[in-house]
């Protein structure tokens, strides 16, 4: 039994389409949502649909991000063939059309995104929630991969660490502008679905390269191709693997196992209010009981709760490197 990828799209598809909605009625109630309450029934929902194949664990808020800038950490594929994305989620206010902290802390939230993402060796992204009118036409959707996307499909947004700190440089802080630097978080998994002969994590990482490799080379106005590097293509002119963190190459992502800080949460090595993410998701396409028997990892629905253990050297430790190079 494998995970229907076509399944899993469609789940995305129906969470996006929620969360356009949920947001849209914030404003005309007057109540508004927070992108923790966006997060946590999405994340919830995909679960719920594929209960087979995705174990989702939520933990303790009061110390979320202090570690990680990250709302939650995704770890997709199956075992031999993991891409574990590092989420920070934002919300655009649908009365001002505006993100409010990109630049949360003076940037160390990003900072800290960059680094403890370099650290666990996972992809780091921000998920930018928000508001799809009729009128408003994502610029993004000009890419070739993206042409025939629905707009819609933009209330659900993948954005690289590199655009937001340039949007947070020239002081851009709307909804259009951002949406100039975003990709649907259904279309890596659209890909996928349309490519089953590989592995998950291989076609979710070669999606979003494709992606990368199209902002790079959309035109020569500077837009695009000013914002991002070319670190994949000089480190393989130079023999090299060196990452760029801000824009990394997904497939340089790609590892073997689960990263270690998700194994731990897993196995309880942390403690549930210490832990550096406020969730957890495993997504696999092989049964999820087959990865916890593999990686020997009992999950924590097994037991009432986390029992706080001695905190790997490994954890308590981490020197976060607070002097990203952006070069």
């Amino acid at each position: 039994m494998k995970l229907s990828l076509s399944d899993l799209y469609a789940t995305f598809q129906e969470c996006t389409l929620w969360t356009n909605n949920i947001i849209k009625d914030s404003l005309s109630s007057r109540l508004g949502i927070l992108e923790e309450s966006i997060t946590d029934i999405n994340l919830v929902t995909i679960a719920r649909k594929h209960s087979d194949f995705i174990l989702t664990k939520k933990f303790s808020r009061r110390e979320e991000g202090s570690q990680s800038g990250a709302d939650w950490l995704w770890c997709i594929g199956e075992p031999g063939a993991w891409l574990s994305l590092l989420v920070q989620a934002k919300v655009v206010n649908p009365a001002t059309s505006t993100c409010r902290f990109l630049n949360y802390r003076s940037g160390e939230q990003r900072r800290l995104l960059l680094n403890f993402a370099r650290h666990y060796r996972l992809f780091p992204l921000y998920c930018l929630y928000s508001q799809i009118t009729d009128e408003l036409y994502p610029p993004s959707k000009s890419l070739p991969s993206l042409s025939n996307v629905d707009s819609l499909e933009w209330a659900c947004s993948l954005v690289i660490p590199k655009f937001i700190r340039k949007l947070v440089e020239q002081k851009h802080n709307k909804q259009i502008d951002l949406l100039k630097y975003g990709i649907p978080w259904t279309y890596p998994f659209y890909m996928a679905a349309t490519n089953s002969d590989q592995k998950l994590a291989h076609s979710l990482a070669e999606a979003m390269k494709k992606m990368r490799t199209e902002f790079e080379s959309v035109d020569s106005s500077g837009i695009y191709v000013q914002l991002l590097d070319n670190s994949s293509s000089k480190a393989k002119k130079q023999g090299t693997t060196r990452i760029r963190w801000e824009n990394p190459d997904p497939l340089l992502l790609v590892t073997p196992n689960l990263p270690s800080v998700a194994l731990r949460l897993l196995k309880g090595k942390i403690s549930a209010v210490k832990s550096p993410v406020a969730g957890l998701s495993i997504i696999s396409t092989v049964p999820i009981d087959v990865v916890l028997q593999t990686y020997k990892a009992l999950p924590a629905s097994d037991r009432e709760s986390f029992h706080p253990s001695k905190i790997a050297r490994d954890d308590t430790q981490v020197q976060l490197d607070m002097r990203v190079s952006d070069t």
